[in-house]
């Protein structure tokens, strides 16, 4: 089964790919990117990240699943 993520991770993951906190709008936390015309946007909860939405996030980053867990080992 595929790790579970916090979304404090999940923000210190995309903070050290470049991602700048921009906004948060309800539950979501915006995250953006200098020259970029895209966002990631991650939930400002408690709670562990659904797997599902992790893979969403992975999109938004343009990360394949080799470079994401590249980075997990690296930053968390």
């Amino acid at each position: 089964m595929p790790r579970r993520y916090s979304s404090r991770e999940l923000t210190r993951l995309a903070e050290s790919q470049g991602w700048r906190f921009s906004r948060q709008r309800g539950s979501h936390m915006i995250f953006v990117k200098w020259r970029e015309r895209n966002h990631v946007s991650i939930p400002a909860s408690e709670r562990e990240v659904r797997v599902g939405t992790v893979a969403n996030i992975k999109r938004q980053m343009r990360l394949s699943n080799e470079e994401f867990n590249r980075i997990v080992d690296e930053v968390l």
